[in-house]
């Protein structure tokens, strides 16, 4: 596990979105009823989040994730993506294929991607 990088904005947005996983395993029996059995194992949550940066901050945030992180390979502390101001830092690794990257204006930068909290 790695630090988030010095100096970039670490509070993902009110835009950002997540899933609660389900618990259980859905099957299709021979006769074509669903029939459902609780899973053995948990599934993590996934965020879809959106984070807000400078140019300056993005250009920290390119190099960790390419360098530091190793292209989303290492997992780091953020603060709780769903809970509050004050909420304890978790441990989140990159969980979809790209990171998206978007200038909205100006100075400011908007990156979207997806994470998943380590179990």
């Amino acid at each position: 596990m790695i630090a988030w990088p010095e100096g970039v904005n670490k509070y993902v947005l009110r835009e950002s979105t997540w899933e609660l996983p389900n618990g259980y395993i859905e099957d299709t029996t021979k006769s074509g009823k669903k029939k459902r059995r609780a899973a053995h194992s948990q599934k993590s949550e996934v965020y879809k989040c959106v984070l807000h940066m400078t140019r300056t901050e993005y250009g920290y945030f390119k190099d960790w994730y390419n360098i530091a992180c190793r292209r989303g390979v290492m997992s780091f502390l953020l603060p709780r993506i769903d809970g509050g101001e004050d909420a304890p830092d978790v441990e989140y690794q990159f969980a979809g294929e790209n990171i998206s990257v978007s200038n909205v204006g100006g100075d400011v930068v908007k990156l979207s991607f997806s994470l998943s909290e380590v179990l």
